[in-house]
């Protein structure tokens, strides 16, 4: 995707002000945001796997998603 000269700088922007988020956040709400995006991911992944094997069971997902984050895999 191609990203103009005035997209550019508002995606900076934009990552200047995540940043100032971060660094005001203590460790404990960085916790707590990564094990919420850690999570999201594995949902997210869940429901893929689920979408591309209808018939599988709900064990069957949640093994074939433990594998993919165990190796890292898409």
């Amino acid at each position: 995707m191609a990203v103009d000269a005035f997209q550019q700088a508002h995606l900076e922007k934009a990552r200047q002000i995540q940043n100032e988020i971060y660094r005001s956040m203590n460790p404990a709400q960085k916790l707590q945001i990564s094990m919420q995006m850690y999570w999201s991911a594995w949902r997210l992944k869940a429901s893929w796997i689920q979408q591309q094997h209808p018939d599988w069971t709900q064990q069957q997902v949640d093994d074939a998603v433990r594998e993919a984050f165990m190796y890292a895999r898409s």
